[in-house]
């Protein structure tokens, strides 16, 4: 079989039995965007951007997916709301974009990509304020 024109990337995940495991997949170079693994994660203390809120899980991760093979946004994430003591506590999913960067600034950057009530915060079990912001 020829690989020719083909990418290969790899991703570690940890498995639910706590090993590394290596995923390695093929992709043509002509699609724009690997598919997302999604997986928890905890954004204590990291400044994010609130994109969208929703009733399931699944529905926060197919607007996460959209936004990702629409406009290539790498780091997103689903967070409970209740979970953060900082937050509003409404049991909703939170489909969220971790930028790399200052988050005000790729705020302002995208807004025009994103839902127009968009906004930065922090969330926390620490007691440190949401800090949230819009443009």
């Amino acid at each position: 079989m020829a690989f020719r024109n083909r990418l290969t990337i790899g991703q570690f995940i940890l498995g639910s039995t706590g090993f590394l495991s290596l995923y390695i997949a093929f992709t043509n170079i002509s699609l724009a965007y690997p598919r997302l693994i999604w997986r928890s994660a905890d954004f204590e203390s990291r400044r994010v951007i609130a994109e969208s809120a929703w009733q399931t899980e699944e529905e926060a991760q197919t607007r996460g997916d959209a936004l990702h093979f629409e406009y290539g946004f790498p780091n997103l994430g689903v967070l409970w709301i209740p979970y953060y003591q900082n937050l509003s506590g409404r049991e909703l999913y939170q489909t969220i974009i971790v930028p790399d960067e200052d988050c005000d600034r790729f705020l302002r950057q995208h807004i025009h990509k994103l839902d127009p009530n968009a906004y930065c915060f922090t969330p926390s079990n620490r007691g440190l304020p949401a800090n949230r912001r819009g443009v």
